[in-house]
């Protein structure tokens, strides 16, 4: 057999041994089966999500240093059907943030922490006659138990509500290509994608990337790789990557570590940037006591009626009361009798 003919078997047979793997690898996916897919297992997962204690923490490092610039911040959060409670602490370079909030059946209230403790700084009563008002303050609070839900389907680099049902389903976000990969024995989808967004302020951002999931898993994210330019000139590159730890079986996100490089136009500098999450998540069996989700639980009086208790009078502001009623009484008897020493005079002419 000459030369040529065994390079030409070579190559066939290898072609034929490539060629189920090729296929295999390439499967084909549509932006509507995936939209249907995450639409039908992210409404699943929050429904696993009834009673829930929660804790994250993140931290970010940033070779450029800009003032008050948030380095790190930890919460702490329980909700579970019309309850809800968050403490979050914000660290700042030259100053820290400590603040809370909740709903129970009765109120909703905002807290936050000074060297003198809890001071209640927004709250309202639920109103039973009032039920578009409940609605609406239940919702505020919602908004922040669902993106606790939402964090395995979380891209928030995206302006496009953050969750990846809602950016896929946009009409700009276009699939191009999508494949399975193995990795340690499991299966994978990757999506490779284009997506044009309109930010605020008019700004336009083009990106190209890919996504991968977990079939297996509810499909959550995996990984995430992204490249955007948008109308300023400003470019970014994000790798992401999702750790997950499994309870009652049910993938709770453990961590995820971003990975930024940003191009700032006008300084020509990159900057680097990366973001750490952790957290730790509880399924409950059952649900809390109210008394969990009360301003009491964090050592505040209780409202009374449409107004808090007022706290008892000191006694200098007694003294002081006591002293002006005095100065004012004394007044009025000199004024007094003033007027009658007039009227005696003005008698006796």
């Amino acid at each position: 057999m000459s030369l040529y003919k065994s390079c030409y078997m070579i190559i066939l047979f290898a072609s034929l041994a490539w060629l189920p793997y090729s296929i295999a690898a390439q499967e084909a996916i549509s932006k509507e089966f995936l939209s249907g897919m995450l639409t039908k297992e992210i409404e699943n997962y929050h429904n696993k999500f009834n009673i829930v204690h929660h804790r994250g923490e993140w931290k970010r490092t940033t070779t450029k240093d800009k003032k008050n610039l948030v380095y790190g911040t930890s919460y702490e959060t329980d909700f579970q059907p019309g309850m809800f409670r968050t403490i979050v602490n914000t660290d700042y370079k030259d100053h820290s943030v400590k603040g809370g909030s909740g709903v129970n059946s009765q109120y909703s209230f905002r807290i936050l922490h000074s060297s003198n403790g809890w001071y209640v700084k927004d709250f309202d009563f639920l109103q039973k006659e009032d039920e578009a008002k409940n609605d609406l303050i239940r919702k505020n609070y919602k908004e922040m138990e669902t993106s606790i839900k939402s964090l395995p389907y979380d891209l928030t680099l995206f302006e496009t509500d953050g969750t990846i049902e809602k950016i896929v389903q946009d009409k700009n976000f276009e699939i191009l290509k999508s494949e399975s990969v193995l990795e340690n024995a499991k299966n994978y989808r990757k999506i490779f994608f284009k997506f044009q967004e309109k930010k605020s302020e008019g700004i336009v951002s083009n990106s190209t990337g890919s996504i991968t999931f977990d079939p297996d898993l509810a499909w959550v994210i995996k990984y995430g790789e992204i490249d955007s330019l948008d109308s300023l000139g400003e470019k970014l590159h994000i790798t992401v990557i999702f750790e997950y730890e499994i309870k009652k079986d049910v993938p709770l996100l453990k961590s995820r570590k971003d990975h930024l490089v940003i191009f700032d136009p006008k300084s020509k500098e990159d900057e680097i940037m990366d973001l750490n999450y952790n957290y730790s998540t509880k399924l409950l069996d059952k649900p809390l006591p109210e008394s969990e989700f009360t301003l009491s639980h964090f050592g505040l009086p209780e409202p009374i009626g449409a107004n808090f208790p007022k706290p008892p009078t000191p006694p200098y502001i007694w003294l002081l009361r006591i002293a002006g009623g005095l100065a004012i009484l004394s007044c009025c008897f000199y004024l007094a009798n003033k007027i009658v020493n007039r009227k005696k005079k003005n008698t006796s002419i």
